[in-house]
């Protein structure tokens, strides 16, 4: 399990080594890292999840079922209210990440090559991090006036077009699945994960893609077993920003949400958490997308279904130990899960203007020295827009769990804003 924990971090607090990648992106350089046995558990619990999506009439969800429509509307009223996140606050989580990076490369459990790529490139992010501060909430600009009532495009009918489009949709995954990703698999050798400098080095996170770094608040609702707490937090956002104007892309997320929590805050929820920063969430994800064209918008707009075959990583960070009590004491979080990923929905361009919306679904196993074999699910709906070379907004609603009977479970929603690095102003 340590392995994991040490990709994990590699991947969610030393991001800065693949953004200075300068390789073409590549969907056989991430099928590389798999190990026989993990290609085999991944193929079997993406076609076990495809199929409950799309055939099991027992497990009580359909694709039907994604409502993009909350998300949307969601999108639209934090656009309109101008009131944007800013980077004030993202310094102590950069601080906290420093302490628990350097605490882990201490205790002996990796190499010395592999605690020189974590240790170099977090400092690589946090300088890119420090370089950018003023400019990452000057960038926000072009949303101050945006609103949906100031596009000359009619972004609504989209829980219409969902319903007429599901049997499509069902071909386009077909197509992305029958098409894209089996050969890819199929003429991939697997490697498996050989160190952490190959992970970090990888060329899927290539700055060929549009690079951003994004900021901003979520909401949460949480339970850890018998206690249940709400709490704001905040979010950093390490992530490409698809074109959507190309039939096939590919995206990948790095996301880290935390909240802080003085002294004897928690005592009215009945929680007991640290003092000072709790880190909530950690998630990365990465996606083969594919957006066929269905139609027109108006004289300049266009339609296009969204599908995507991916992987979701999620994990659950708050400590819950306390030290007065025998039972709680040793009640840390830091419970990781991964599992395919599969994602449905639609994408509206219109000139410099890409505005999305779809739902993810992720069915996978939590990592575990116990041999518990716990499930990990994750779904979510997301819009956003993408404005131009420059900013990319995004309204996400979410859930996840860890545990059987909802015994580590969160509920999200959040609201991000996205500066895409070309246009930092340095």
């Amino acid at each position: 399990m340590k392995r994991y924990y040490a990709i994990l971090l590699c991947l969610m607090i030393g991001g800065s080594a693949p953004l200075l990648a300068q390789t073409t992106p590549s969907l056989s350089a991430l099928l590389e890292l798999f190990s026989d046995d993990s290609e085999r558990t991944y193929l079997d619990q993406l076609d076990g999840l495809g199929d409950s999506l799309f055939f099991d009439r027992n497990d009580g969800f359909r694709l039907a079922d994604i409502e993009l429509g909350s998300a949307q509307d969601s999108l639209w009223s934090h656009l309109n209210s101008g009131n944007f996140p800013t980077t004030d606050s993202l310094f102590d989580f950069w601080s906290f990440n420093q302490g628990e990076l350097e605490s882990f490369l201490n205790n002996d459990t990796l190499s010395t090559a592999d605690s020189t790529t974590l240790s170099s490139s977090f400092f690589n992010l946090n300088e890119l991090w420090n370089n950018n501060y003023d400019s990452l909430n000057a960038n926000t600009g072009p949303f101050v006036n945006l609103n949906s009532d100031s596009l000359n495009v009619d972004f609504s009918g989209g829980d219409t077009r969902w319903e007429q489009y599901q049997g499509p949709w069902l071909q386009t995954y077909r197509e992305l699945y029958n098409n894209e990703l089996t050969p890819a698999i199929l003429s991939t050798e697997n490697g498996g994960l050989d160190s952490l400098q190959e992970v970090a080095d990888n060329s899927i996170f290539s700055s060929a893609l549009d690079l951003g770094l994004g900021f901003g608040n979520a909401w949460n609702d949480i339970n850890f077993y018998e206690e249940s707490y709400q709490t704001q937090s905040m979010v950093v956002l390490i992530a490409s920003v698809p074109s959507f104007k190309t039939p096939l892309e590919l995206r990948w997320a790095l996301e880290g949400s935390f909240f802080f929590e003085s002294q004897n805050a928690g005592d009215d929820q009945g929680v007991s958490l640290l003092e000072g920063v709790n880190p909530l969430r950690y998630s990365g994800n990465v996606a083969l997308l594919y957006l066929p064209r269905f139609g027109s918008i108006g004289d300049a707009g266009s339609f296009h279904l969204y599908t995507s075959i991916g992987m979701d990583l999620g994990a659950y960070m708050p400590s819950h130990a306390n030290n007065q009590s025998l039972v709680a004491a040793d009640r840390i979080g830091k419970t990781t899960g991964f599992g395919p990923q599969i994602g449905a929905g639609f994408v509206v361009n219109y000139s410099a203007l890409s505005f999305y919306s779809y739902g993810t679904v992720t069915t996978g196993r939590v990592v575990d020295d116990l041999g518990l074999n716990y499930r990990y699910d994750a779904a979510s709906i997301n819009a956003g827009i993408r404005f131009g070379n420059a900013v990319n907004a995004m309204f996400t609603s979410g859930v996840g769990n860890w545990a059987p009977k909802d015994g580590k479970h969160t509920v999200y929603s959040q609201f991000t804003i996205g500066i895409i690095l070309d246009e930092l102003i340095f």
